[in-house]
């Protein structure tokens, strides 16, 4: 291994050489050819980047403005979900399943910071406020070297500037939630602000209904719900070439809920259950960014600090209460805290000689803090656990962007990094190699070998986005994991006003993790390498990705043929399909804009259905009962087999989304928008989960659950 190692850092140094010595001569071209070149590129067409990089999408304002908006307004994972090779996950929630990942290996920035957690209410809405989204970039494959630390995807969130002129805002009211942003100049083309507030209030509906429910009722319930999110920017303009920016990002979620059952028995003893519940999480980012740009030197410097943190809480209480005194029967409270909180500090350094090329070097040093405990209270003992650690990261990377023979489109680089946990120390190397050649004007192939790594993983006991899910480092015994990824494809740009992009990928994954199960909700605090199962995992397909745009209609067509394969020796010594795995998915996306007050969308997804693990034999000791009801014999099994892993594939899943704005501008310049509307309009109710039901003499059989019908919704902004 280390001899590959060396290998492909002499290649990688070589190609690095070559391409520098081969655009030498472009940086002696004169200030007016630079120009001229850098009007071309800002002239370019909208898909310049698509045509030269593979598995890379970029969202503008206007794009995710424009999406699907249910409950709260347009969301950026939910159109990110919509793109080929990403899995969604379970219905409604805004999980990404990006080529064969498993939901933790996705690394998302905010203003070029880590956020750990990407959703509210387990994912049914994402973290990103979309009134202060500037730009997404979404990596799947072709990663550049300047990103790291996770397997599958990045999610690059850019947020805008507050106008340092005139200001600016918003007002939103949507079914779940209301946003506020208002942003402008502090001291006039010197400097500005930006403030965004987004807030449930579907606690201001539950709580009196449930006052007028305990009202009428000896049991009382109680239940509150909300979620928050809280952005805000400061710009300062320190001269032509320099600037500096603050910001800021805060998330919380809060649910609690209580139930109290009365009882009267016969010697009037009053007996009481009280069952409680808390859970309280949220993200954290902080950071100041320093830039500076001229001609030929970009230099930005961040230091920031992120985290999420998390407590659960479940309390059951007996009490039992007659006329002299109060006695406690039984008490029963877990509680969990978990946090995680890095600081570091980031550097990075953009050299272009000329039009043509850049070269593109960083640093990285960050510490990272994780902090587990939990806590399990009995009438008479106490049982607590916890688990403190450090680690810290340092990374350099150095990646060069060329046209090398004024032909072939490259981005050469490496990143290294060092990681050490106290237990162990991991230095792993990673190339990364991308190229487009153009065969025609509006034909490209473009290829790309990338190694990523990742050091921190999540444990959890679920696929969703929960607060019991915690971070930990890469330990001895949890090794960091690793992929590789090889991509390869077609682009067909400007054919009838079509673009269309045709993509094959390989993966294979090292390091996977698998909870074993056990401990049904709350992941274990010490020890917790013993309770997870590292394997491997594959996966591979082709992509195919269909966008048209004219003036009053842009409609998309996305297809993905993939197969997700895992494999842990413990637990089933051959390959076996993921979870997730879906053959086919297909997504058709169409927008109608007639005109400046009106627009019609309709998305159309449809997705082979996911797979689950269900007993393929049973064995029964001879014995059974009767069923009067039924007229059947009630078997009694002693024991259930299992052909495979994930050996059921749950029904093909396939919706319908609606939906359109108006908009009218008023005499004082304000715009009003109104939104309708309608997920799932043709109320297919699409499978959630299936469980095991016995069927007497027939053994197991599936029951297939589906709840989620048509969803109406409404929205209204005011935009000054």
């Amino acid at each position: 291994m280390p001899e590959i190692l060396k290998k492909c850092k002499r290649f990688l140094c070589g190609c690095l050489f070559f391409s520098f010595v081969s655009n030498l001569a472009h940086c002696q071209e004169s200030a007016e050819k630079r120009d001229t070149l850098r009007e071309a590129v800002v002239r370019a067409d909208r898909n310049a980047f698509k045509r030269t990089k593979i598995g890379f999408e970029r969202l503008d304002k206007f794009r995710i403005d424009n999406g699907f908006a249910l409950f709260s307004g347009p969301d950026v994972i939910k159109t990110i979900q919509n793109l080929p090779g990403v899995a969604s996950g379970p219905e409604l929630f805004s999980g990404l399943y990006v080529h064969g990942g498993d939901g933790s290996d996705n690394l998302f920035l905010l203003d070029g910071i880590p956020v750990y957690q990407s959703g509210h209410i387990g994912g049914l809405f994402s973290t990103f406020n979309p009134d202060i989204i500037h730009s997404v970039d979404f990596y799947k494959s072709g990663f550049p070297a300047r990103y790291g630390g996770r397997l599958s995807s990045i999610v690059d969130v850019r947020t805008g500037d507050g106008d340092i002129y005139e200001y600016h805002g918003n007002v939103s009211i949507a079914l779940l939630d209301g946003r506020v942003h208002f942003g402008g100049p502090i001291v006039k083309s010197k400097s500005s602000f930006s403030v965004s507030l987004r807030r449930s209030w579907l606690d201001l509906i539950t709580s009196p209904v449930f006052r007028i429910i305990n009202s009428t009722r000896e049991d009382k319930m109680s239940a509150r719900f909300h979620f928050y999110d809280l952005n805000a920017k400061l710009l300062f303009q320190l001269g032509d070439d320099d600037r500096i920016s603050f910001s800021q990002y805060f998330g919380r979620d809060y649910l609690k809920g209580q139930e109290t059952d009365k009882e009267m028995d016969d010697k009037g003893v009053e007996g009481k259950d009280e069952n409680g519940m808390l859970f309280n999480w949220g993200n954290f980012t902080s950071g100041v960014n320093y830039l500076h740009t001229s001609d030929r030197l970009t230099i930005s410097s961040s230091v920031f600090v992120t985290g999420n943190d998390s407590k659960i809480g479940f309390t059951h209480q007996n009490l039992s209460i007659d006329k002299t005194e109060e006695r406690m029967e039984s008490v029963h409270n877990e509680q969990a805290r978990y946090k995680v909180k890095d600081y570091g500090i980031m550097v990075r350094t953009i050299y272009s000689p000329s039009g043509r090329s850049s070269l593109d070097f960083g640093m990285l040093a960050a510490r990272h803090r994780y902090s587990n405990c939990g806590d399990i209270q009995r009438l008479s003992d106490t049982v607590s656990t916890s688990n403190s650690q450090f680690s810290n990261e340092g990374t350099v990377h150095l990646e060069y962007e060329t046209t090398i023979f004024k032909m072939l489109s490259s981005n050469i680089g490496f990143r290294l990094t060092l990681f050490d946990s106290g237990s162990k120390v991991n230095k792993r190397f990673e190339p990364r190699l991308s190229f487009a050649l153009p065969l025609t004007p509006s034909m490209t192939v473009r290829a790309s070998y990338t190694r990523m790594n990742q050091f921190q993983h999540l444990v959890a006991s679920s696929y969703l986005d929960l607060p019991t899910n915690m971070w930990m480092p890469s330990t001895e015994r949890a090794a960091p994991m690793s992929s590789n990824q090889y991509s390869m494809g077609l682009y067909l740009s400007d054919f009838h006003n079509v673009d269309v992009s045709l993509d094959g990928w390989w993966k294979d994954m090292d390091g996977v993790m698998l909870y074993d199960g056990i401990n049904s909700f709350f992941p274990p605090v010490d020890n917790w390498e013993t309770r997870f199962y590292s394997g491997r995992g594959k996966s591979y397909g082709i992509e195919l990705s269909s966008e048209y745009a004219d003036d009053k209609i842009q409609a998309a067509l996305y297809y993905t043929l993939s197969w997700s394969k895992r494999r842990f020796d413990k637990i089933y010594a051959a390959w076996f399909s993921d979870h997730l795995d879906s053959r086919n998915k297909i997504t058709v996306t169409a927008t109608w804009k007639p005109n400046d007050h009106f627009d019609l969308t309709a998305t159309w997804n449809y997705h082979t259905g996911y797979r689950m693990t269900m007993p393929t034999y049973i064995i029964t000791d001879g014995t059974s009962n009767y069923d009067s009801e039924n007229g059947e014999n009630y078997i009694h099994i002693s024991e259930e087999l299992y052909s495979e892993p994930n050996n059921v594939k749950l029904p093909d899943y396939h919706r319908l989304d609606i939906g359109c704005n108006f908009r009218k501008t008023t005499r004082s310049g304000y715009r009003r928008v109104w939104n309708i509307s309608v997920y799932n309009a043709y109320c297919r109710l699409n499978p959630l989960f299936m469980v095991p039901v016995q069927r007497y003499s027939e053994g197991y059989r599936g029951k297939v659950y589906a709840i989620i019908p048509i969803i109406p919704s409404v929205g209204y902004s005011l935009i000054f």
